[in-house]
């Protein structure tokens, strides 16, 4: 770490597709998350309870805001527009 006066300023991380954190969801949990809400149209609270996540986690990963190199989601848009 450097120092500059006084403070500790962290070193940046390298970006990566890795979680910086401690995942509660396995890369398959996500993807039957996906298919779930398509398959049955299950409420997004429903489906956070099931897998003991909040339901803004479920929305994001629906919404492609995060998990989007796993599931997909977003690159449809993209490809749709191009």
């Amino acid at each position: 770490m450097a120092r500059t006066r006084g403070k500790v300023n962290k070193l940046p991380l390298p970006k990566t597709n890795k979680s910086r954190g401690a995942r509660k969801l396995t890369n398959n949990q996500i993807l039957e998350i996906v298919a779930i809400y398509r398959e049955t149209h299950a409420t997004q609270k429903k489906i956070s309870k099931h897998y003991n996540v909040s339901q803004v986690t479920i929305s994001n990963i629906l919404r492609g805001r995060t998990y989007a190199w796993l599931t997909g989601i977003g690159r449809e848009q993209l490809a749709n527009a191009a």
